[in-house]
């Protein structure tokens, strides 16, 4: 992350390219390793209680789809620029990403057993087995998990030091937060507590700010377009 802050996008990439090609293989080869572990008929009956629980289950999966609008931030230090296509590409992968551990942890242990998973992405990793002698194959996901937040954490952090170190000061100032932050993540928190901070209060509260600053960055871009054209 401090990298990201000095070497601005051109670290990013490369940590993208290096990452995400691993991920998104690990991905595919969890989906055909638990073939003979799936039971497609787990997927059904569809809507069996109605539309609310997936409304409800939508504010936590829609999150990383509505947080692809920073992407239009960096549009001013882009050489190229960001496509429809290329956005439509992005929008795909992440969808693929996100309904596909879902449906996979659905068909391999049911409905009522994947709900009381906390993490069912890691459970699934634990049923491969790739010959006598390795089983434990779980620090994949482990592998996934960091890799996507190392990502997502770069990408804030990029738009921040681009907001706020517009002078030395507070480049300075940036790098201590992000020290102190350093330092905060050593603090041994519970898990059950993190888990109940995290699915009650951080993402739909993200969620509902990350709609009411599309809306209205929306608004003030469609009233400056008219101010420009009168």
């Amino acid at each position: 992350m401090f990298a990201v802050q000095q070497f601005r996008l051109f670290s990013m990439g490369i940590l993208s390219t290096i990452l995400c090609p691993i991920v998104i293989f690990l991905g595919f080869f969890i989906s055909f390793a638990n073939t003979e572990n799936k039971n497609y008929e787990l997927l059904l009956p569809v809507l069996e209680n109605g539309f609310m629980p997936v409304s409800k289950g939508l504010i936590y999966t829609l999150l990383p789809i509505i947080e692809l609008f920073v992407i239009l931030f960096l549009s001013s230090i882009v050489k190229k620029s960001i496509t429809k296509k290329q956005l439509f590409v992005l929008n795909v992968l992440i969808i693929g990403l996100m309904i596909g551990p879902t449906i996979g942890a659905i068909v391999e242990f049911g409905a009522e057993l994947a709900s009381q998973y906390r993490y069912p992405a890691y459970e699934q990793w634990r049923l491969i087995a790739i010959g006598k002698y390795i089983s434990h194959t779980d620090f994949f996901a482990i592998y996934q998990w960091l890799s996507g937040g190392v990502v997502r954490i770069s990408l804030f952090v990029l738009l921040t030091s681009l907001i706020f170190t517009k002078d030395e000061k507070n480049s300075k100032l940036l790098t201590f937060l992000y020290i102190f932050l350093f330092i905060a993540l050593l603090i041994p928190v519970d898990q059950s507590i993190f888990s109940e901070v995290v699915f009650l209060y951080f993402r739909p509260v993200s969620l509902v700010l990350l709609i009411i600053q599309i809306v209205s960055l929306t608004l003030f871009i469609g009233k400056r377009k008219k101010v420009t054209r009168s």
